[in-house]
């Protein structure tokens, strides 16, 4: 986040409207959430959130990205892998040459899941 003497300069060099940028400014600052506190300034202020468009929006982007999700894991028959503890499995490694193949075989049976 910028601070408002950062605004002012970009403002003055750009030649835009002073009062209109710091307005702009003062508005994103007092909606966005402190890293501390979890909560915007102006709801520890105010004692309620002022209304701008983004939160508005983010229900229903929340919504479609769940009914998304649901969607490609339908199509791709997609699920949890039914793993339990002991079972074996096959580690997949890093490629470092043109000859090591994809998973890391462990004769001695340590692959198990833990």
């Amino acid at each position: 986040m910028r601070n408002p003497n950062k605004v002012i300069k970009i403002s003055y060099a750009q030649g835009g409207n002073l009062e209109e940028e710091l307005n702009k400014f003062l508005t994103a600052y007092h909606t966005t959430p402190h890293g501390t506190t979890g909560k915007a300034p102006d709801e520890m202020l105010f004692k309620r959130c002022l209304r701008t468009k983004i939160p508005e929006l983010v229900p229903f982007d929340k919504c479609d990205e769940e009914k998304g999700k649901e969607y490609a894991d339908d199509k791709k028959n997609a699920k949890y892998p039914d793993l339990k503890v002991n079972d074996k499995v096959l580690l997949q490694q890093r490629k470092a040459c043109k000859t090591t193949t994809m998973y890391e075989h462990d004769p001695s049976g340590d692959d198990q899941i833990r």
